[in-house]
């Protein structure tokens, strides 16, 4: 028999039939010449031959192998058990078409294979909700195989919940860009075999801790009454534990700064946001939101 080596379809199952007889009869008497041309073969679905025929070649003179490779509607052998009679054809001189030899049973097993997604780095959304896009990432590959024979659908959650991913702005094939934190799904497809499997990743939300500490602001106290000279400069910011500092040509245009008066009001003239300083202020209390 040949066993099946596709999930879609799972149908190109066969299995060959030899036709023989044996060398003597239970008696010990030589059977006459055998000619295959005047027998048929029978074949049933499952263990027993019983039920519907499902398909039956008809001999040939010379003729010893006989290979069932249909079922009804012109499909293949499906994974499954199948058994075989013989008998005379009807058209046979003296033939009993209710003699049948004894049945003969083979299996067509499925030997296809879903694809095994290796470990995915997956990489967290750093980036805060608002102007600047997602930044998480997923990332999977085909363990033994080549990402060029699957085909990768991405979806935003799990199960019957999960919604497709736009792949014009989220997916690459095997990487997903641009999520925020959730769960996510893919399903990889074999596109020789048509075979499948899902797995399921979870990005987390991990923006930095930004902040500024009061050594990190340099202050210049107002000097005159009618032409408010005071300033305020951020000299540093602290992003997940680390220090940067400002003075550094690495780090411009790093952040962006977000100046305020005591009521949370804009400072007039307004401050450029890529600014880390504030000037010509009055007495008085002022913010700074740096992103």
């Amino acid at each position: 028999s040949t066993d099946v080596t596709t999930c879609s379809p799972a149908n190109e199952g066969s299995i060959t039939v030899t036709m023989d007889v044996p060398e003597f009869l239970a008696d010990g008497v030589t059977p006459s010449p055998f000619d295959e041309g005047s027998y048929e073969i029978i074949m049933f679905e499952g263990s027993n031959a019983r039920g519907t025929a499902l398909d039956t070649l008809q001999g040939i003179t010379g003729v010893t192998d006989y290979l069932f490779d249909r079922l009804p509607g012109g499909v293949g052998l499906t994974e499954g058990a199948y058994t075989f009679v013989a008998r005379a054809k009807p058209t046979t001189v003296g033939a009993d078409p209710d003699c049948f030899s004894p049945p003969q049973s083979a299996e067509v097993e499925s030997v296809a294979t879903d694809p095994a997604i290796a470990a995915a780095p997956v990489v967290n959304n750093t980036n805060c909700t608002g102007t600047v896009p997602p930044n998480g990432t997923i990332t999977v590959s085909v363990r033994g195989g080549n990402n060029g024979d699957h085909d990768f659908e991405w979806f935003s959650g799990r199960d019957a919940s999960r919604v497709p991913l736009d792949p014009s702005m989220n997916t690459v094939d095997s990487v997903a860009n641009s999520l925020t934190g959730g769960p996510y799904s893919v399903t990889v497809t074999n596109r020789l075999t048509g075979c499948s499997t899902s797995a399921i990743y979870s990005v987390r939300d991990m923006p930095p801790v930004v902040s500024v500490s009061r050594a990190d602001l340099a202050l210049e106290p107002v000097r005159f009454c009618d032409d408010p000279d005071g300033s305020a400069r951020v000299t540093a910011v602290t992003e997940d534990g680390t220090r940067y500092d400002l003075s550094d040509p690495v780090n411009t245009g790093r952040y962006l700064f977000a100046w305020t008066d005591a009521a949370g009001a804009p400072l007039v003239p307004p401050v450029d946001p890529a600014s880390d300083s504030a000037v010509g202020l009055s007495p008085g209390t002022y913010f700074v939101e740096v992103s």
